[in-house]
């Protein structure tokens, strides 16, 4: 190598080495210019604290730093203090202090500026929960920042549900918990980032599985202090939380201002009912609405019945048009299903009319009362009982012969009634009502009535046949016999009819929840009852008994699968009706089964029936 190279390779070593020190010095430089703006953010930190907590500054807020990894204290005086990640911060969750410790050690304590909460907003207008379920219900507080106890595992949570009811008794508190479901935990929301939203939660909703039926109002509430430190409540607007998958329809019926119903003389006005069907297809909103209690010794048990009379004729779940409808409680009923099976079993014979209905659910003023029987009024229409109307007018024959609707009964309590000659049977005028019937027209059936047991009991002449509808005597007659309904006996709930014109007919059929569907029952019941023994006494009665046994029980045996198919239909509403209104009397034998038990006795007990009544009408 020569001395010119060696030197040249000489100064590059020392050129490298030069910029090596270079670079490390800058570095170094940084490293230092790094360290020392720390320094002064520490040092304008300490500074900032120590006159801060001098002055007894109060924070309003801490926020995230953007733009590196620490924080930013606001004071309520408008202060700033930047403090880097070196430092921590710790907060006693009783006295809300904030201690802020410097790495060295050094502490600052301030208070915090409490932020109360002035109202809460839910976002959901709506849940249905299922059994045992869990669905979620966003709300806000306000203002975002606002501090409140949402541990739901916590004595002092400040958010509570509260059941709204029309009524409150005097003992209640403002907030009534509900029974079927309760909050199972509330948690801050996050966006689809992760990132929480300020001031927006998710509040928790678990059923409880109950099994019962309901559809409340409800709103959440918020217990908190003012900024005086006075107790305040905020409550969220109401929204609904449903029992998910309502079988039957559901008859929202709603009182002015949630009063109880506790007349069935007097009619409660200005009431409403929404029909709410699974499908939500014929759903109904009615308006100007009137209800009663109703009923004899059903209005004395714990399940009320109720009436119900519409401002207009209107259909209802798919029956024909009609002011008034009943609400039958049923509850005396295990299974629920004696009336509508026994309208079924007249359907099945010639009487003109048969009150149709449909099993309902049955919620008023928020309460859930259960199963009902959602039927036909008995009255005078061209769609029910279909007789002529008569007029006041009405004082003359023709005219004066039809139409009457007339129940024996022996509460004997209408406003227009008579006691027949022979028998003494009460006889109590349904229609015309008291505001048409005059002294005329039931002069004139009144007699009509007595001529009929003038020559049945007395020494009256022509035939019963030329006064009364024979068939529909007889198809009354079967249906009391093949339920076992003795109620004629008495008599109770024992209507006829007379159109103009026309003769006195046995029907409609009515009231078959007491003692009926017994099973082993090895005789007549009823063929003493009202006329029946002078009936039975005739052979050509007797004879057209046999032939309309024979013509009608066929379709009689159609009644089984339609028991089956009923039963099916109610039985989870049973089951829970069984279990909100137990039956503490012993009335139909069936009342400690359960339901599919009580239902095979009276599936048995009726085939049982149809067999006992073959051989007994063919033995007359």
């Amino acid at each position: 190598m020569t001395q010119h190279s060696f030197l040249k390779q000489s100064l590059n070593v020392f050129a490298l080495i030069f910029i090596g020190m270079t670079v490390a010095c800058s570095n170094l430089q940084d490293d230092v210019d790094e360290l020392q703006s720390e320094v002064n953010i520490l040092k304008e930190a300490v500074a900032g604290l120590e006159k801060a907590q001098a002055e007894s500054k109060v924070i309003k807020e801490i926020k995230e730093l953007t733009d590196a990894a620490g924080w930013n204290l606001l004071f309520t005086d408008g202060t700033n203090i930047r403090l880097e990640d070196t430092i921590s911060m710790e907060q006693d969750e009783e006295t809300k202090v904030i201690t802020v410790v410097m790495p060295d050690g050094t502490t600052f304590t301030f208070n915090r500026e409490e932020i109360y909460p002035t109202g809460i907003i839910v976002l959901n207008q709506k849940i249905a929960l299922s059994p045992n379920s869990i669905q979620k219900l966003g709300f806000r507080v306000n203002p975002s920042n606002a501090e409140f106890n949402y541990d739901t595992e916590s004595d002092e949570i400040d958010i509570e549900l509260d059941l709204i009811k029309f009524t409150r008794d005097a003992a209640d508190s403002y907030v009534t918990a509900p029974e079927n479901y309760k909050l199972h935990k509330i948690e801050s929301a996050v966006n689809d980032e992760g990132k929480v939203k300020v001031g927006q939660y998710i509040a928790y909703i678990q059923d409880l599985g109950s099994l019962d039926t309901f559809r409340d109002k409800v709103a959440l509430v918020l217990t908190t202090k003012d900024r005086s430190g006075n107790p305040v409540q905020y409550s969220s607007e109401i929204f609904e939380i449903t029992s998910e998958g309502f079988e039957l329809p559901v008859l929202y019926l709603t009182t002015p201002g949630g009063q109880n119903i506790t007349s069935k003389e007097n009619w409660m006005a200005d009431c409403v009912i929404e029909i709410v069907t699974p499908n939500e297809d014929d759903d109904i909103y009615l308006s100007n609405v009137s209800l009663r209690g109703r009923g004899n010794s059903t209005w004395g048990y714990p399940k009320k019945p109720y009436a119900i009379k519409l401002d207009k004729k209107s259909e209802v779940l798919g029956m024909p048009a009609h002011k008034r409808w009943v609400l039958l409680a049923n509850w005396m009923d295990k299974t629920l299903l004696r009336n509508s099976v026994a309208f079924e079993i007249a359907r099945k014979t010639g009487l003109e009319w048969t009150p149709r209905g449909t099993f309902v659910e049955v919620v008023l003023n928020g309460a859930h009362l259960g199963n009902y029987y959602l039927c036909e009024q008995i009255k005078v229409d061209k769609n029910r009982v279909n007789v002529a109307e008569l007029k006041e007018t009405d004082t003359e024959e023709p005219a004066i012969t039809g139409g009457y609707l007339v129940e024996l009964d022996t509460y004997y309590d209408e406003v227009n009634k008579f006691r027949s000659i022979y028998k003494n049977l009460p006889v109590n005028f349904k229609e015309p009502d008291e505001d048409v019937l005059n002294s005329q027209q039931m002069n004139w059936f009144s007699n009509y009535f007595n001529r009929i047991e003038d020559i049945l009991y007395g020494a009256g002449e022509g035939s019963y046949q030329d006064y009364i509808d024979v068939n529909s005597f007889i198809d009354w007659w079967l249906v009391h016999e093949l339920t076992y309904n003795t109620e004629p006996n008495h008599p109770k709930s024992s209507y006829m009819h007379k159109d103009r014109n026309g003769k006195l007919k046995a029907g409609p059929v009515w009231d078959f929840d007491w003692a009926t569907f017994i099973p082993n029952i090895d005789n007549f019941r009823v063929n003493n009852a009202i006329w029946y023994d002078k009936l039975f006494e005739d052979p050509a009665f007797v004879e057209t008994v046999k032939q309309r046994w024979n013509t009608l029980k066929p379709g009689f045996q159609t009644i089984i699968p339609f028991i089956d198919e009923q039963a099916a239909y109610i039985r989870q509403s049973a089951i829970v009706n069984a279990n909100m209104w137990p039956i503490n009397q012993d009335i139909n034998g069936d009342e400690k089964m359960s339901f599919d038990a009580a239902v095979n006795r009276l599936r048995e007990a009726y085939e049982g029936r149809i067999n006992t009544l073959d051989r007994l009408i063919g033995d007359l």
